[in-house]
């Protein structure tokens, strides 16, 4: 399973270029729904858990510890998710450009 939500509308997925699990409330629609934009509601998911599409793009935020700078970083994370894989766009990180199938995940974040 690429996606987990939970019975509240939430999803989450491990993001490759992160390496971290990204969470955001979704509402299941049809795809192509037009969605009313930045600051309303909830992102659309197809509902398929296995191949999701989620849309409009995903834009988060995390704080990493460097170790080069013995500093926190803040790190943004700009993608589109569609047929299970993730579109790194183009002001987000390293994968800014790439396509890259979201991997299965057990919805674990620690061990």
């Amino acid at each position: 399973m690429k996606l987990h939500v939970t019975d509240d509308g939430w999803a989450a997925f491990w993001c490759p270029a992160c390496n971290a699990a990204h969470r955001i409330p979704v509402e299941v629609m049809p795809l192509g729904t037009p969605h009313p934009g930045k600051g309303h509601g909830p992102w659309y998911w197809n509902g398929d858990v296995d191949l999701p599409t989620i849309w409009p793009s995903i834009r988060t935020w995390s704080t990493v510890w460097n170790e080069s700078s013995q500093d926190w970083d803040e790190k943004m994370c700009h993608s589109q998710i569609t047929d299970g894989k993730y579109y790194g766009y183009p002001d987000t990180h390293w994968l800014a450009g790439c396509v890259e199938p979201l991997p299965e995940w057990d919805g674990k974040v620690n061990e």
